[in-house]
């Protein structure tokens, strides 16, 4: 049972006692103080008076039996429903009370900028991680040493098979650390429909982009997406700039 409910009803039951206990005293008083009138007016010479007057007290104890005492009972019943309603406000201020004192304060979470240089830390090695993927595809392909190459002075043949090689080993390399696969399971060519919701990271937009999707097109490319995220351990050095290190054999 809800402890308020069972407080409001005890206080209730309790005023209605001890009004019906005054009530039963006031009774058993003004029948004691009526009937000691009417002792003393029996010593009285004139029966007469005697049976008037007695005849008229007893005239006064029914009206108050009959009508002063329902309308003292009324108050008592409502003077007892107003001492449980304030009761039962005062138990339910309580209530709230007590829980909210026992219910722990929510802490204020402060934003704290990190450090500045903190923060140049991590621009540091996110531009590291940017060359890591280039230094990884030199290590396996050579590719910036085909790129540093000028073509100029080689025929296409020997060029032709340069590519060749560095192109397979790159393309090793790529099946090896990130597996890449297409954005998009249709050809190149293809007619597409794009629906609302399309992921915007996913998916770019080029050519007459107007109004809200869905938007009508054609696949001019597949896009990329990495299979998974294995490049090798990227390693601090003290030159952020550095690619790949150079190396010395050592005679």
């Amino acid at each position: 049972m809800d402890p308020v409910k069972n407080f409001v009803k005890k206080s209730f039951l309790i005023t209605i006692a001890v009004l019906l206990i005054l009530l039963g005293l006031i009774i058993v008083g003004f029948n004691w103080e009526i009937s000691a009138i009417q002792t003393r007016l029996s010593g009285l010479t004139e029966p007469v008076a005697v049976n008037q007057l007695t005849a008229a007290l007893d005239e006064v104890k029914s009206a108050i039996y009959m009508n002063a005492l329902p309308i003292f009972l009324g108050i008592c019943i409502t003077f007892a429903l107003l001492i449980g309603f304030v009761n039962q406000r005062l138990a339910r201020a309580l209530k709230h009370a007590v829980a909210a004192a026992g219910k722990p304060k929510a802490q204020k979470v402060e934003k704290v900028a990190p450090p500045k240089a903190d923060r140049a830390e991590t621009r540091r090695r996110d531009q590291r991680f940017f060359l890591h993927l280039i230094g990884v595809l030199q290590q396996e392909g050579r590719l910036l040493d085909f790129f540093s190459e000028n073509l100029v002075d080689y025929e296409d043949a020997q060029i032709g098979a340069a590519v060749r090689a560095i192109h397979e080993d790159c393309r090793q390399a790529m099946r090896k650390y990130i597996v890449p696969g297409p954005v998009m399971t249709e050809n190149e060519g293809d007619a597409i429909t794009i629906a609302p919701g399309f992921d915007a990271m996913a998916i770019k937009l080029t050519g007459n982009v107007t109004g809200e999707p869905p938007f009508s097109g054609v696949v001019r490319h597949r896009g990329w997406r990495a299979k998974k995220n294995e490049l090798p351990q990227l390693k601090d050095v003290g030159d952020p700039l550095i690619i790949t290190p150079a190396e010395v054999e050592v005679q």
